[in-house]
């Protein structure tokens, strides 16, 4: 390899002349000769113009000649290879001895050849300034005043300069004289960092040829950042359940032409589960096929994820990647129980119209998790509602068909204050004023357990403060409690010698009739009875009934998991203002069409699986309680109902 000197080094050239008694008495010219790239062969059309630094007189036969030596500085030019030689010659005219012809011409010394270093970076030519987003502007001046040659630029994206040039990465070239100025807007063709380089070198006229040289380069970040969502549906799932993954990145239509279109073939969304342990927790899911046709509009594409049989939490979904490129996009969904409700024996009505008295109007609407097969929150009968009733979101006639004679499951005896698609109910409708019955006189009792006690109506007063209830109603006992205040219930409250009474008048029954709310705690799992709640002024969600409570204070949603799974029956009914449905029990996954409380157990280990059951059992009707200013049956008669 030739030795290498940096630009601006001093070298010595050294050489001298023998004469070995040929051309005897002749004078000679010897000179140094200087070539740059090339082959450097002997043609002489390879070499330089000569190089006149020393001419020599001349030599006595068999003598040397005295040393010649020149100081050459090495120019200013990065790869560039420089090649000497000696070239003696004889000076024509001189008196000489005869000679040959061969003596006539130059002779040459061998050559010495040396390489010009080059530096990094290499700072004699100017860098490279791109500036710009989406569409790089490149522009490179490049001034070389050692000569008038022509001056080469290329510019290559995130490549460096292939050996031979031309290569791939290439996005510009351009040719001109001394001063080159070039300036070109470059396409930034993607979403990733791009490091663009540019390259130059000399070609000048005397053919001195300076190899390609790093000037200048530049890093780009992604040229725009792109919008993206991702959605889900369904947005909320129960854990084990199939979803949908959807991605819209927003992106300029046409700005890289057709080529984005394939570019976002394979992107991958990774969904992070809440519990490090799930298996489920770095589920990938890929996108096979992605039409990106409608550049910034389209919806994206989606494929389904799976989330673990047993996990509840909320998942993140993000980190859409292609290629090194992050997007960033986050998105979250919920896996969590899809508790249900269930009536059998009666109707389920909603809604209170204006005017009627100890109730404030409300437009009751019906709001449950059904599944699409209808399994789920249901009643036996009919649901009404002076509001809306969600279509399909709430079954009646649950246990009939679906037969091909109407009325059928799961809306053939929903009729809702609208017309359509769910029949007109069109009518108002008004509950009686449960609490203009109570008996006037008192208890502030703050405790009170049913167990033992004698038939009675009687009120307890607490004075803004609530009144803690339980125990078991006995055999021929009649309640009626009226309490001015609110109810916490703490255990469960249940009829004695249930299904076993020898005659109605055995029958017990209880009615607590509440102005203020009823609290139900988590770890009550049985209430028999008909259980009333009506708003009192000027008291915040008063008249509503909780079924699940901490007390007398609610839990928060992200603690009603933990306290309230436990499923309640009501073997009776509840009539208020207002009933939060809060039990956690179960979930939809667990439903089958055609549950029954007489049914057998099936997968969460019980007939029905709804968090809340009510029974309107034939007690109800048959225990007619005790006398008061309502004029008491004396029969009833039970007849099919009219489906």
């Amino acid at each position: 390899p030739y030795p290498e000197y940096p630009a601006g080094t001093n070298i010595t050239i050294n050489s001298q002349l023998r004469n070995n008694d040929n051309g005897r008495g002749r004078t000679y010219t010897h000179r140094i000769q200087r070539v740059v790239g090339g082959d450097a062969s002997n043609s002489s059309t390879d070499w330089s113009s000569i190089q006149s630094w020393e001419s020599q007189p001349g030599i006595a036969g068999n003598s040397n000649g005295p040393p010649r030596s020149a100081t050459y500085t090495i120019p200013d030019r990065p790869g560039e290879r420089i090649c000497f030689r000696a070239i003696v010659a004889p000076v024509a005219g001189q008196s000489t001895p005869t000679y040959t012809t061969t003596d006539n011409g130059p002779r040459y010394s061998g050559r010495y050849c040396i390489k010009v270093s080059i530096p990094a970076p290499v700072n004699r030519l100017p860098t490279g300034t791109v500036s710009g987003s989406c569409s790089v502007n490149i522009s490179t001046t490049v001034t070389d005043p050692d000569y008038s040659g022509a001056l080469n630029i290329e510019v290559y994206k995130d490549t460096t300069r292939p050996s031979g040039g031309g290569g791939s990465g290439r996005v510009a070239q351009g040719t001109a004289n001394n001063t080159f100025t070039w300036a070109n807007t470059r396409q930034h063709d993607d979403y990733a960092a791009h490091v663009f380089r540019v390259y130059a070198r000399d070609v000048q006229s005397d053919n001195t040829v300076v190899g390609w040289v790093l000037v200048g380069s530049a890093t780009f970040g992604p040229c725009a950042t792109p919008t993206c969502t991702i959605t889900t549906n369904p947005s909320d799932i129960e854990p084990g359940q199939t979803f949908t993954v959807s991605s819209k990145i927003n992106y300029s239509p046409g700005l890289y032409g057709s080529a984005i279109t394939d570019a976002y073939s394979n992107m991958a969304i990774v969904v992070t589960a809440p519990d490090a342990t799930d298996a489920y927790r770095n589920l990938n899911v890929v996108f096979t096929t992605i039409d990106y046709s409608h550049q910034g509009s389209d919806d994206g594409k989606g494929t389904t994820g799976l989330i673990s049989a047993n996990q509840v939490g909320k998942y993140t979904i993000g980190s859409i990647i292609y290629g090194q490129t992050n997007f960033g996009c986050t998105g979250d969904i919920t896996a969590s129980n899809k508790p249900y409700v269930s009536f059998f024996g009666n109707d389920v009505f909603a809604g209170i119209s204006n005017g009627c008295t100890g109730w404030n109007y409300v437009d009751g609407k019906i709001r449950t998790f059904t599944r699409a097969d209808y399994a789920g929150s249901s009643v036996q009968f009919a649901a009404m509602a002076l509001g809306a009733i969600d279509d399909n979101g709430f079954s009646s006639a649950s246990l009939r068909g679906p037969p091909t004679v109407e009325p059928n499951r799961p809306n053939g005896l929903t009729m809702a204050n609208t017309t359509s698609p769910l029949g007109n109910l069109g009518v108002s409708h008004c509950v009686p004023n449960y609490w203009s019955k109570n008996p006037g006189s008192a208890d502030t009792t703050a405790s009170l357990s049913l167990t033992g006690m004698a038939s009675q109506r009687k009120l307890y007063d607490l004075a803004g403060g609530s009144l803690t209830i339980s125990g078991e109603v006995g055999t021929s006992q009649h309640l009626e409690i009226y309490v001015d205040g609110d109810v916490v219930i703490d255990n469960n409250i249940t009829y004695a010698g249930s299904g076993g009474w020898a005659s109605i008048s055995e029958i017990p029954s209880l009615y607590l009739i509440v102005k203020g709310k009823i609290y139900i705690t988590g770890g009550v799992t049985q209430l028999d009875g008909t259980y009333i709640a009506q708003p009192k002024d000027g008291i915040t969600d008063s008249g509503t009934i909780y079924t699940c409570s901490n007390g007398s204070a609610t839990y928060g949603v992200t603690d009603l998991y933990t306290n309230c799974g436990s499923q309640l029956v009501i073997n009776g009914s509840f009539i208020a203002q207002k009933v939060k449905l809060l039990r956690t029990f179960g979930s939809l996954r667990y439903a089958i069409l055609g549950e029954y409380p007489t049914a057998p157990a099936h997968d969460c280990g019980k007939a029905v699986c709804a968090a809340e059951l009510f029974n309107f059992s034939p007690e109800t009707y048959l225990s007619q309680g005790l006398p008061s200013t309502e004029t008491p049956y004396e029969s009833i008669t039970s007849l099919p109902p009219i489906l």
